[in-house]
């Protein structure tokens, strides 16, 4: 028997919900039983009734919440991983989160440093550069101009 495999799965075996995401409602259910919070707690963290909490984590509930911004709260409250709610980490660090920044965001550890990134960035646009437009000859001055900066 061939079962579908998900991406989110190394975050939790989530049903699959819309848009390439994980059912809303399962995800925010697994990540309040992970916080231990009573139950008023998320309403008061979120800023919203009972009632809408109970909703969002209706089994039913496949839809993203629509406003951005309480996405946003979603993920650092329950500490969700933003991609879960279709956000980046990056999102999150632009709408103000000062525990992150854009190299780590939230749970991720930096891969490599800056110079190393703009190292890989000026590589693959003189690959581009020789594989496109250009001449051997070009993209030899080129590669060189860029290891004198180095």
């Amino acid at each position: 028997m061939n079962k579908s495999y998900y991406w989110w799965y190394v975050y939790g075996h989530f049903s699959p919900g819309k848009d390439n995401l994980p059912a809303t409602g399962e995800v925010i259910t697994y990540y309040l039983a992970l916080s231990g919070f009573s139950k008023e707690k998320p309403g008061e963290m979120l800023d919203c009734t009972e009632r809408y909490i109970e909703m969002l984590k209706s089994p039913t509930n496949q839809d993203m919440p629509k406003l951005l911004p309480r996405r946003i709260l979603l993920a650092k409250a329950l500490h969700i991983p933003p991609i879960l709610l279709g956000l980046s980490s990056i999102t999150l660090y632009e709408w103000g989160d000062s525990s992150l920044t854009p190299a780590t965001g939230v749970g991720l550890e930096p891969v490599t440093s800056t110079e190393t990134m703009l190292f890989y960035e000026r590589m693959l646009a003189l690959s581009w550069e020789l594989y496109y437009t250009s001449s051997v000859q070009k993209a030899t001055e080129s590669i060189d101009e860029s290891q004198s900066e180095q």
